[in-house]
């Protein structure tokens, strides 16, 4: 039995290690809810890198044109920078709807009520 264990730490069953890739259809210097303006960008996670995700939630979060966020999360880190983002969109005045779970089979609901205001509910 131990002798399995020995076996299943060797490199050659592991699959290589993957580093996300930058999209091609998006630009590091422009701001992300402009390049969403000009066309749509589909990214492809964990393949591509979420850096232009985390810059559009943020960029919409400080934007005041933004009225609400909608977004759906599984399985959340405990120092996520969506949940900051989210937080910083409510301090801002902008209203968000967020279904989230930690663990599986458990589904929550995040909504803002305003400025620095949020409720949370289970769903069942």
């Amino acid at each position: 039995m131990y002798g399995i264990q020995d076996v299943t730490r060797e490199d050659t069953l592991l699959y290589p290690k993957r580093v996300p890739q930058n999209s091609p259809q998006v630009s590091e210097t422009r701001p992300m809810l402009a390049q969403i303006k000009k066309q749509d960008i589909l990214l492809h996670y964990p393949y591509q890198s979420i850096r232009p995700f985390l810059r559009l939630l943020q960029e919409a979060a400080e934007d005041e044109t933004v009225l609400s966020i909608k977004i759906t999360l599984y399985r959340v880190a405990r120092n996520s920078q969506v949940i900051d983002a989210l937080c910083r969109a409510a301090e801002n005045g902008i209203r968000y709807w967020c279904w989230w779970s930690c663990v599986p089979g458990s589904m929550r609901k995040t909504t803002s009520a305003g400025p620095g205001g949020y409720s949370v509910q289970a769903a069942r």
